[in-house]
């Protein structure tokens, strides 16, 4: 897990964004700390696909993410985070 060092959520390796507070861990190496405000419309809405994730909504957050991807289909990280949430949706289903 890494920590947000903005509001110390704990958060997966693979997020690029807290999904508490939506800072973007990759500006970490240029010094920027963007919230979300600071964000273009796709990457807002990846983040929030990711705090649906994070709450367990996931027909939410893939319903989210698919419209991401609609528009921008080289999103890497809502490709990424929709794969992830499908493999963990059909290891519930697995196991039920």
């Amino acid at each position: 897990m890494k920590v947000c060092p903005k509001c110390q959520a704990e958060n997966y390796p693979i997020d690029n964004f807290c999904g508490s507070c939506g800072f973007k861990f990759e500006a970490l190496g240029n010094g920027l700390g963007l919230t979300q405000k600071e964000l273009k419309a796709a990457d807002i809405k990846t983040n929030l696909g990711l705090v649906y994730y994070n709450m367990g909504k996931y027909d939410s957050a893939l319903e989210v993410l698919e419209k991401v991807l609609e528009s921008d289909p080289e999103n890497h990280q809502a490709f990424a985070l929709k794969n992830r949430i499908l493999n963990e949706k059909d290891d519930i289903y697995k196991t039920e």
